[in-house]
């Protein structure tokens, strides 16, 4: 595999697979809709911690090759806008039940007291 630019790129947009997993979690049936909140509220914060990480050069959360280390700090940051942008998406997508949370929550609480 090439490394450089576009090996940082992949490593930053497809090296920590959470995504997929997100993705996993939220397919098939008998899921309570409470955890699968509570999973794309996760994935969220993850995505903020990254944007932030990545802002100030930290890719401590990315497997990548060595030569991620060797990018230029200005595109590190491209990297944090694309994350963000991401997480705005999420948030976009995500709307109606972000209204609805006191209302999730209430759920939870109810089925996590049997």
């Amino acid at each position: 595999m090439a490394h450089g630019p576009h090996a940082a790129r992949r490593a930053i947009l497809c090296g920590p697979q959470h995504l997929n997993e997100l993705n996993f979690k939220l397919q098939g049936s008998k899921q309570v809709i409470t955890v699968m909140y509570d999973s794309v509220k996760s994935f969220k914060c993850k995505l903020s911690l990254w944007a932030k990480q990545l802002q100030s050069g930290n890719l401590s959360h990315f497997s990548a090759p060595p030569s991620l280390t060797q990018v230029e700090p200005e595109r590190v940051k491209d990297y944090s806008a694309i994350v963000s942008q991401l997480l705005e998406e999420f948030d976009r997508r995500f709307r109606e039940f972000q209204a609805m949370e006191p209302v999730l929550t209430l759920l939870n609480s109810i089925c996590r007291g049997r």
